[in-house]
């Protein structure tokens, strides 16, 4: 799915904020996140962008607006390219091999964008109204306009 001009990252991770708000914490917990643990700020620069934290406790995900202090890391990259890799258009190893993704602190925190990228191609792939409104939710992310229900 290309990224259109209208693509919005502020509009994925704010989205994820009010998710992880309105979701008790047994329903965001995954096993595949176990042995995490602490904060990774994202700093998303250019048109589309913004600040946000992501805590890790024992396997649940909640994040937050701003940057945090307390982080184990702080990823930086261009709004445009976070969208791209949404997209499949890039990945995360050309993201940190060309330098448009900075890593300030523990050099595994990219593997975060690793599962948020894989996780949202995920819920597009889901059947039903869970599918439904996978593919509702990416069009919005990434301002493209394709209908697929299945």
């Amino acid at each position: 799915m290309p990224v259109s001009a209208r693509g919005s990252a502020a509009r994925f991770f704010d989205t994820l904020v009010l998710v992880t708000r309105l979701t008790p914490p047994m329903l965001s917990r995954r096993a595949d996140l176990k042995g995490l643990h602490g904060v990774v700020n994202f700093q998303l620069t250019g048109a589309g962008g913004g600040s946000w934290h992501c805590r890790f406790v024992d396997g649940c995900v909640v994040f937050g607006r701003k940057t945090r202090p307390d982080s184990r890391a702080t990823l930086r990259l261009p709004a445009e390219e976070f969208l791209r890799l949404l997209a499949e258009e890039t990945t995360l190893w050309s993201l940190t091999a060309t330098g448009r993704l900075k890593v300030d602190g523990d050099g595994s925190a990219p593997m975060v964008l690793g599962f948020l990228s894989s996780q949202f191609r995920r819920i597009q792939d889901a059947d039903g109204l869970n599918g439904m409104f996978g593919r509702w939710y990416a069009n919005r992310v990434l301002g493209t306009t394709q209908r697929s229900i299945r």
